[in-house]
């Protein structure tokens, strides 16, 4: 499987796609688009070169920023108190279930800290956020994402820990 990571477009069946989490499913199939159209987010898909026009997983990523108050003390070292930390936002993210259990959820991820990374360095952020599902949250933590100190389920990794 040779696989590519391209922006969402039209041209891609959304359709077929089904992680089994509903509102995932939901999100790319109504709302993606729209969101890219209002430069709201940019999706990114994955797929394989053999069969160019399936989903085999997306994200959703977005500019957004973290109040002071809730990073946790080592979070906010050296940051402004008087001023929220920028982050960029994983605002969803999902595997077709045809492949879960192939790790391509784990190159999702890689490829989005990696573009996180990029921009920090022409926009400049400080933090990757992801606002998990329940079941996701441990997946993100084997990464080297921690709770904000309000919500167990709103995870960072500062971006300059990703390599």
């Amino acid at each position: 499987m040779e696989l590519r990571f391209l922006d969402l477009s039209p041209d891609f069946d959304r359709g077929a796609f089904d992680c089994e989490v509903e509102s995932l499913n939901t999100f790319l199939k109504q709302y993606a688009l729209q969101n890219q159209k209002k430069q709201e987010s940019v999706t990114t898909v994955m797929v394989d070169t053999q069969h160019p026009r399936a989903i085999l997983g997306y994200y959703s990523a977005s500019m957004q920023h973290i109040e002071y108050g809730r990073l946790t003390q080592e979070q906010a070292k050296g940051l402004s108190k008087y001023r929220p930390a920028p982050a960029v936002l994983i605002g969803r993210l999902a595997v077709d279930k045809s492949v879960k259990g192939q790790g391509l959820g784990s190159q999702l991820l890689r490829h989005a800290l990696l573009k996180a990374k990029r921009i920090s360095v022409q926009v400049g952020c400080c933090f990757v956020l992801v606002d998990a599902l329940e079941e996701a949250t441990a997946f993100y933590t084997r990464y080297g994402f921690k709770p904000l100190r309000d919500e167990p389920r709103s995870l960072v990794i500062p971006v300059n820990s990703i390599h």
